[in-house]
């Protein structure tokens, strides 16, 4: 695990230059193509040339406050667009991300800059029409109008038994098959993992990809898998009320 206490001296001594102004840094290994920071989501295009081929280690914070908000091992790709969700900061709290693919200086992609509100779309602008897809509106804890009109599962929470339902969508006419329950009860007592734990796997039943539920060392839990296409569809929540999007 590469912690912010072991990023290179050099790099650290930055900071305050860079909180001031907003700026990147890249490596003769790691070039980035573009990148969008809003105060919700982060989306970064890299491109890598050097050697390795292990998983590029993902990390977003609040730098503001030191609070990390995000910490993944992204699948290896040479070339990759990442998009990162995570609760709303304020305007112009200063946000970095950075993509490490070793502990050494020229394996280092790193970004920092004062966060800004997300544009406003059209479907959120028009609050007195009707909902984009009514499909998000059934009790499922997946709702995002913006993220989830098309999602590959529909997620929703039993309070009466206290249990995680998951139902994988077909995604050429909306049809949905319960494909996995996760009874929270038996958590309830039991601390988080030291490290991100997998707790069930399974496969959408429309198409040949896995799911992938695990809790993770934040006491919050994720689920992890993909759209008929390919594209990564990841979630994370503490709670029912509070389910983000990592990649959507």
């Amino acid at each position: 695990m590469f912690y912010r206490s072991r990023r290179v001296p050099a790099i650290a001594a930055c900071i305050l230059f860079i909180m001031l102004l907003g700026a990147t840094a890249v490596s003769a290994d790691l070039f980035l193509i573009d990148y969008t920071i809003t105060c919700s989501s982060i989306t970064i295009t890299y491109e890598y040339v050097g050697s390795r081929t292990d998983s590029p280690l993902v990390e977003v914070y609040n730098e503001d406050t030191g609070e990390l908000l995000h910490e993944s091992y992204d699948q290896f790709q040479p070339s990759d667009t990442i998009t990162i969700s995570f609760p709303e900061l304020p305007e112009g709290t200063a946000v970095s991300v950075w993509v490490v693919m070793d502990e050494r200086p020229n394996d280092i992609l790193w970004i920092i800059e004062p966060c800004v509100p997300a544009p406003v779309s059209a479907v959120s602008a028009a609050s007195d029409e009707a909902p984009p897809c009514d499909n998000l509106y059934d009790g499922r804890i997946n709702r995002n109008p913006a993220l989830d009109c098309a999602a590959p599962v529909a997620i929703y929470y039993d309070s009466a038994t206290n249990r995680i339902l998951v139902y994988g969508i077909n995604p050429d006419d909306g049809e949905g098959q319960l494909i996995a329950e996760l009874d929270l009860s038996e958590y309830d007592n039991t601390p988080a993992p030291e490290t991100n734990e997998i707790i069930l796997v399974t496969t959408h039943p429309w198409y040949p990809a896995p799911l992938v539920i695990s809790r993770l060392s934040t006491g919050e839990w994720q689920l992890a898998t993909t759209y008929a296409d390919g594209k990564d569809y990841i979630v994370v929540w503490s709670s029912p009320e509070a389910l983000y999007h990592l990649a959507a």
